[in-house]
């Protein structure tokens, strides 16, 4: 969404959180530690892993910004009237990629496409987590704040898919970054564990979509999220994982690479942002906001996924979002010896 929509949605959302809810207090307890993960579950209808019984040799993991399909300007419809084909070009190509783990930034739920999440869930088979980022208010309860959202047809979060049959989530916890990005809106992080094979053993792995509405706040919430990932990671294995708004060579990049993480895309010329339209042709992307970060970890294979286009009813080409689609394969070790 664009800063100018994203502006008078919240300030809309602002003026009926005030109409329809009481002040309430403790919205914060809402966005505490959760453990064990109680997160979507597998749908009744999946089917188990042919291949369950036998160790992963690799962890194959992709991310992509969905572009939201909410619009303010009535008369720009396009993300709106493309999203279930956009939607189901993603789907296609993760089927085909087979991830153990997906990250969406601009998840939505909304009154005319529904509930993406749900969609997910039921195509990929795979365990969900989500976090509503807007609108989202503190000071409102988790029902409250889902009653705005439920009046204004309209929410979107950050987004993760795991493949819990082979790599468990162990558990997980939710947190909002400083500075929030306006009074309805507050940039989220997703942190879970996943329990990796033997001589593999945890994984930490941070999803966030970075918010703010020039690169100097991008800069004050990286600095929050990196500070958090320090106090909350592990010893071992650390992904980190979303789109962050600013290119490689800023302070928002730097916060990062200040705790010890690796970029790893940084070297690979992997480009990933950003289309002007997702209909018809679209010159090649030439720069990079979307982030894949290690330690402990390096992949041994990195590409792109939703970044060829797929047509239309009338001939026209049709992009799943503004964004490419980032994957990568990380290697898994036979386990220890006795």
């Amino acid at each position: 969404m664009s800063i100018m929509r994203i502006r008078t949605f919240l300030a809309a959302c602002f003026v009926l959180a005030l109409a329809v809810l009481p002040a309430a207090c403790g919205g914060d307890d809402d966005v505490t530690v959760q453990r064990p993960a109680t997160s979507t579950p597998l749908p009744p209808t999946a089917t188990p892993t042919e291949d369950l019984t036998q160790t992963p040799t690799e962890f194959r993991v992709a991310m992509i910004n969905l572009m939201s399909p909410i619009s303010l300007d009535t008369t720009k419809t396009t993300a709106s009237d493309t999203f279930e084909a956009r939607l189901a070009l993603v789907i296609d190509q993760l089927k085909e990629f087979k991830p153990d783990l997906v990250a969406f930034s601009e998840a939505t739920k909304t009154a005319s496409h529904g509930s993406v999440e749900d969609r997910l869930v039921k195509e990929l088979k795979l365990e969900s987590i989500y976090l509503t980022a807007k609108p989202w208010y503190i000071g409102l309860s988790k029902d409250q704040n889902a009653e705005i959202a439920r009046q204004v047809g309209f929410q979107e979060g950050e987004l993760v898919l795991v493949r819990s049959d082979r790599f468990p989530i162990l558990g997980y916890e939710k947190m909002w970054l400083n500075p929030r990005t306006s009074e309805a809106e507050g940039p989220g992080v997703i942190h879970l564990k996943v329990k990796g094979p033997a001589g593999v053993g945890e994984i930490d792995v941070f999803v966030s979509h970075l918010t703010g509405a020039d690169s100097k706040v991008r800069a004050q919430q990286a600095a929050s999220f990196a500070q958090f990932i320090k106090a909350q990671k592990g010893a071992g294995r650390t992904l980190v994982l979303g789109d962050f708004g600013d290119p490689a060579g800023t302070p928002t990049q730097q916060a990062f690479l200040d705790i010890g993480l690796n970029d790893v895309l940084e070297e690979s010329g992997l480009q990933t942002c950003c289309r002007e339209s997702v209909v018809g042709e679209q010159p090649p992307l030439n720069a990079r906001v979307d982030y894949l970060l290690t330690s402990q970890w390096m992949p041994s294979a990195l590409g792109l996924f939703a970044d060829q286009p797929g047509k239309l009813d009338d001939g026209q080409s049709l992009w799943a979002s503004d964004h490419n689609g980032v994957t990568a394969i990380f290697p898994i070790g036979p386990p220890p010896g006795p």
